[in-house]
């Protein structure tokens, strides 16, 4: 393993997706436990940020702005990161995006995997293997900040959401038979990133039969016909208003 550097100012560029950014949270609490006095900013998507707006490993959220999509965008976007004075940037996007703005803001180390010809812009690449492209998304991250020089403990995604979010959300599911489970189906690329209902349908139904439990298929508008699917799938006579 490499030697652990020295960071004051360290940026994390977040990842896209809200399923992908849940997948990075165990690297961002690696990340913290090996810079425990450092400043740390997350620049992300403005529908990531709701995930890490109260999470006690980030010091600043930096929102990745729509203007910042275009070429002068990426350098008014530069700008903006060079004036923060990071020390050194982290970059769990693959898009070379992450990389070209790292870079343009003049970020003296900017550490990431070596993908989609990026390699130039990066002061500490780590290479990618077959393997590496096999392991889940959690331990792919977590590969990358240990690559680094940084010791890293698996663990499993952690939310933290304000006293008045976690008294909604008890009041909400008290009278659910336990144990819960929560299914988001919904993806951004439809059927080409996400299981088929079916499936879900499958995990629902055992959940409900085998352990007793309840389901809770929650998402946005644009998830509706394909929640509506799932609950077409579980037999009705298994579904109670305390079940699903």
């Amino acid at each position: 393993m490499k030697k652990l550097f020295n960071c004051n100012n360290l940026l994390i560029r977040g990842v896209n997706w809200v399923g992908d950014a849940v997948m990075t949270m165990p690297a961002i609490r690696a990340i913290r436990d090996n810079f425990r006095d450092s400043y740390i900013s997350l620049l992300v998507k403005p529908w990531v940020m709701e995930l890490f707006k109260d999470d006690p490993n980030i010091d600043e959220l930096i929102e990745y702005k729509e203007t910042y999509k275009s070429f002068l965008g990426k350098l008014g976007a530069a700008s903006d990161i060079k004036k923060l004075e990071f020390d050194c940037a982290v970059l769990l996007q693959n898009a070379i995006d992450a990389a070209l703005l790292s870079f343009l803001a003049g970020i003296p180390k900017r550490i990431g995997y070596k993908r989609d010809g990026r390699g130039l812009l990066l002061t500490d690449g780590i290479n990618v293997s077959r393997d590496t492209l096999k392991l889940h998304h959690i331990q792919y991250y977590l590969n990358l900040v240990e690559m680094a020089g940084m010791e890293s403990t698996y663990r499993l995604p952690f939310l933290y959401p304000d006293i008045n979010s976690r008294l909604a959300s008890r009041k909400s599911l008290k009278d659910l038979e336990r144990p819960v489970i929560g299914i988001n189906p919904g993806a951004a690329y439809g059927s080409a990133k996400r299981w088929h209902s079916d499936r879900f349908g499958d995990i629902a139904s055992r959940t409900i039969t085998e352990l007793g439990g309840s389901v809770v298929i929650f998402g946005s508008q644009k998830e509706q016909p394909i929640s509506l699917e799932i609950m077409n799938i579980i037999p009705e006579d298994i579904i109670s208003d305390k079940t699903v």
